[in-house]
């Protein structure tokens, strides 16, 4: 997880965020025709990969941060095939295909598993159920930051289904485009130009707006040392005398002494 250059925490699968495309996947798939079976009309930033009928998919998923991940996927239970313990950060370890615990020979089923702090886990299933399916962390706010990516199962077997016309009609009502690729482009498949994508890197340094954000806390820091020093600590320069005549005042008006109070050197010279 990390800021990008809009200021905003974001989280990452292979340093992509995850953001909707202009028109929803699945209607990208009904609507493309033949390019359905190409990944690249889906987006950059929807992190989308197309799955053939039957493939054996393996999803490896190396934590980098020390949160606890809820991971679930859509459309399918998954074989959690390696599940490592969580790690300190300086102890941190990436699952290693070559160096890696035995698998089980019957490995626990799920569509949900905790990815532990700094761990990894290893997940499989056979593609044998088409639709446009989310793999993502289930905690709502990472989700939101974008923690997820797509699989797109068996496109042309789902350009056999027909989605009900209410389907359509609900993305009417709320402006959606239910034709073309992840910027909205129905002539050209491959032109994503002005689809939606993650901000760009945080720039390194300080930028023009970090400069004058600098100049103005500065002024505004003196100025405050300023106020201080010429009203904060205006009282604590008078003289002894003036400090007296004000308590003796005081304790007069409320009837509380009858005689003048002596100063420090009044005292003095009394005693002598």
């Amino acid at each position: 997880m990390g800021n990008l250059g809009d200021g905003i925490n974001y989280a990452f699968f292979n340093n992509i965020t995850y953001v909707a495309p202009k028109v929803p996947t699945l209607l990208s798939v009904l609507s493309s025709g033949e390019h359905a079976t190409d990944a690249k009309i889906y987006g950059s930033n929807t992190h989308s990969y197309v799955l053939q009928p039957h493939d054996i998919v393996e999803i490896v998923v190396n934590n980098q941060d020390s949160g606890r991940h809820p991971f679930h996927l859509h459309g399918h239970t998954f074989q959690v095939v390696q599940k490592s313990q969580a790690f300190e950060e300086d102890e941190q370890e990436a699952y290693d295909p070559d160096n890696h615990e035995p698998f089980q020979k019957y490995p626990l089923i799920r569509d949900t598993v905790i990815l532990e702090p700094f761990g990894y886990i290893v997940l499989r299933f056979r593609a044998d159920n088409p639709g446009v399916w989310f793999f993502h962390c289930h905690l709502d706010w990472h989700l939101e930051q974008g923690l997820a990516i797509v699989l797109v199962e068996d496109p042309l077997a789902i350009q056999e289904q027909t989605p009900p016309d209410d389907f359509y009609r609900i993305c009417e009502a709320c402006g959606v485009p239910t034709r073309g690729n992840a910027a909205g482009h129905v002539n050209d498949w491959f032109d994503l130009q002005g689809e939606p994508v993650q901000p760009a890197p945080l720039p390194e340094g300080f930028t023009l707006k970090g400069y004058v954000a600098f100049a103005i806390s500065t002024f505004i820091g003196i100025y405050g040392l300023w106020s201080i020093i010429q009203y904060g600590l205006e009282d604590a320069v008078q003289d002894d005398k003036a400090v007296f005549d004000k308590l003796e005042r005081i304790l007069k008006d409320n009837d509380m002494i009858q005689v003048p109070l002596l100063s420090g050197n009044d005292a003095s010279e009394e005693a002598q």
